[in-house]
């Protein structure tokens, strides 16, 4: 049972990929990462979540701390696992990218917090600062 994801994150409102509920609790995983935004720039790129057995694990991502500076983009489409879902690599799955962008004008440090809750049981934390310069 793991969750995934490539690149970076974020999320809008509270975007479900589909639906959330609980199979089992694991501890929840912290994540931070940083960004300088002079434009649209992708904060997540290609997140997933699967069962051991290869399945598409329903997952939610909800955002604890939306943007001041900016805005979020979400966009779900048909990807693949990545490579680090072992023998699962490279099956359909769907993904989700979130793009940030900086309203016209904007300047200073601005801050996203996210939260992945998938059906097999994994949590995530994503802390993201962006720069806007």
């Amino acid at each position: 049972m793991r969750s995934a994801f490539r690149g970076i994150v974020a999320g809008a409102g509270a975007l479900a990929l589909f639906s959330y509920s609980t199979a089992h609790i694991a501890a929840e995983e912290s994540q931070s990462f940083r960004f300088s935004a002079k434009g649209p720039i992708q904060i997540l790129s290609n997140w997933t979540c699967w069962y051991a057995d290869c399945r598409y694990a329903p997952c939610h991502m909800t955002v604890v701390q939306q943007p001041t500076l900016g805005a979020l983009t979400p966009e779900v489409r048909h990807g693949v696992f990545p490579a680090s879902a072992g023998q699962c690599a490279g099956k359909p799955s769907p993904i989700l990218n979130i793009t940030y962008t900086p309203r016209s004008g904007a300047h200073g440090s601005d801050e996203v917090v996210l939260r992945s809750m998938s059906e097999n049981g994994s949590r995530h934390t994503l802390k993201i600062h962006i720069d806007v310069p």
